[in-house]
This record gives C-alpha cells, structure tokens and sequence, in this order.
C-alpha cells in the first residue's frame, strides 16, 4: 500500500499498540518543503483530538512500508479538523 501524498497521514503501528500513553493530546499535521536556495515552505492540514485517534486508529489496519520495514496505519486528512488546529495555535499563542 502507497500513502497518498497530502490524503493520509501514517501513524506508527508500534506507538499505537504499545505506547499509547505517548500519544499527545492532540496531533497536528503539517509538511514541509524544502526549495533550494530559497529556505522552506510549511503547510498545516489540522489537528485531531488523542481520543478520537485512537478510536479511529482502531478501525484502520496496519500496512508495511516496504521503504522503513515497519508497519503503520494510515489516518485519512478528513478526520483532522483546520478550526481545530488554529483554535489549539490561538491558544498557545496567548499562553
């Protein structure tokens, strides 16, 4: 299985079934892209809530990366929420 670039986001298989405690209350995805001579260009995509990752996390089955040779499940975009994550980023930004 291939992740679609910019429609789903792997989530290491081992940290959901092992180290759950390690999950941060919330997740937020984001990417960056390098251009050269230029610097960088990051994108955020949203955020998710730890709970509802984990109830989503259990309904979606673990792949191998033939690349890391290691399994993860791959979170569709459309469970991340954009008001979410700039209410978390208004937030943080007046603590």
């Amino acid at each position: 299985m291939v992740i679609s670039l910019h429609v789903e986001v792997p989530y290491p298989n081992d940290r959901f079934r092992l180290e759950r405690e390690k999950i941060h209350d919330y997740v937020i995805i984001s990417s960056v892209s390098f251009i050269e001579g230029k610097g960088a260009v990051v994108r955020f995509y949203g955020a998710l809530h730890r709970d509802d990752l984990i109830k989503i996390l259990q309904t979606i089955q673990p792949h191998l990366s033939p690349a890391q040779q290691e399994y993860f499940r791959p979170v569709p975009l459309k469970h991340f929420s954009y008001d979410l994550m700039l209410d978390l980023l208004r937030k943080a930004d007046r603590n």
